[in-house]
């Protein structure tokens, strides 16, 4: 969590542990690209809204697997 409190700074709002170790958080975008910053974190960061937002991490997703293939 502090690597991404170093990243993300005061756009990340983070709530109290649940029993399985997961913290929900919010970070607060200007733009929807904004989001990218998130793929750093890769599968120990789950985007679940808005919507689009999830759209386009999973679309970013695709486009670094495909640079790879």
């Amino acid at each position: 969590m502090e690597r991404a409190r170093r990243i993300l700074g005061s756009r990340l709002s983070v709530g109290e542990a649940e029993p399985d170790g997961w913290r929900s958080a919010v970070l607060r975008c200007r733009v929807l690209e904004d989001v990218r910053q998130l793929l750093a974190f890769g599968a120990t960061a789950t985007v679940t809204g808005p919507p689009e937002a999830v759209a386009r991490v999973k679309e970013l997703a695709r486009e670094i697997l495909d640079h790879y293939e």
